[in-house]
């Protein structure tokens, strides 16, 4: 399962501690059991810096970005 917006929406769950953050993501089915119904991240994206570089350029597409350039003299 891959996690984005979408899913967090459906899943965040305040309850949650982090020790079950830090074990549903480290689950790597060769070395430790699934936690609940989660997976390693790294079986669906070994490096998710494009995944994250993804969902902001999906973002900034919905959201544009305003920039305000302001010019004042110096006397």
């Amino acid at each position: 399962m891959i996690m984005n917006k979408s899913h967090m929406k459906r899943m965040f769950n305040p309850e949650t501690y982090i020790w079950e953050v830090a074990r549903s993501t480290s689950a790597a089915p060769n070395y430790f059991p699934p936690h609940k119904q989660f997976y390693d991240g790294g079986l669906m994206s070994n490096n998710p810096t494009l995944d994250i570089l993804t969902d902001i350029h999906e973002y900034i597409k919905r959201n544009p970005i305003v920039r305000t350039v302001c010019k004042q003299q110096l006397r």
